[in-house]
């Protein structure tokens, strides 16, 4: 399922760029994440994949499929795009949380708003723990990169 770079979310977090790259491959990394993870106990899924940018001869690139094997609600897919001596990390898909969240925020200052928020509301500590568990993501990745 070769992911669209036109399709992302946003960025999870800057580039990282490194100078030695003899490791910096897409199987190297998701076999260093499944091992970090699961000794650090951060829950998550790990696949490898391609990212493609441009129209029909636009570039492919490699890149690391980071899932929650059993969130809560519908978490964003964190896609790590191995692009030359650089890692790039994206938002994928949808986000339930992040969804309520800026329609929440969207809402406020206006009466329909202010009704509608009090109905429906924000989902403010939902959005919170799918962050954390984003940057413990993010955390596993650095930990094999020190």
């Amino acid at each position: 399922m070769a992911f669209n770079l036109k399709n992302n979310c946003g960025m999870i977090c800057d580039p990282i760029s490194f100078r030695d790259t003899s490791n910096l491959n897409a199987e190297y990394i998701a076999e260093l994440m499944k091992a970090t993870a699961d000794r650090m106990g951060v829950p998550m899924n790990v696949g490898i994949d391609t990212v493609k940018e441009g129209g029909l001869f636009g570039k492919t690139y490699p890149c690391v499929v980071i899932t929650h094997p059993n969130p809560p609600q519908q978490y964003f897919t964190d896609v790590l795009i191995i692009n030359g001596a650089s890692i790039n990390f994206y938002f994928f898909g949808n986000s339930k949380a992040n969804y309520a969240t800026n329609k929440a925020n969207q809402r406020k200052g206006t009466i329909t708003g202010s009704i509608l928020n009090a109905i429906s509301g924000t989902d403010e500590m939902a959005y919170q723990q799918e962050m954390l568990w984003h940057r413990q993501v993010i955390d596993t990745f650095e930990s094999n990169m020190k």
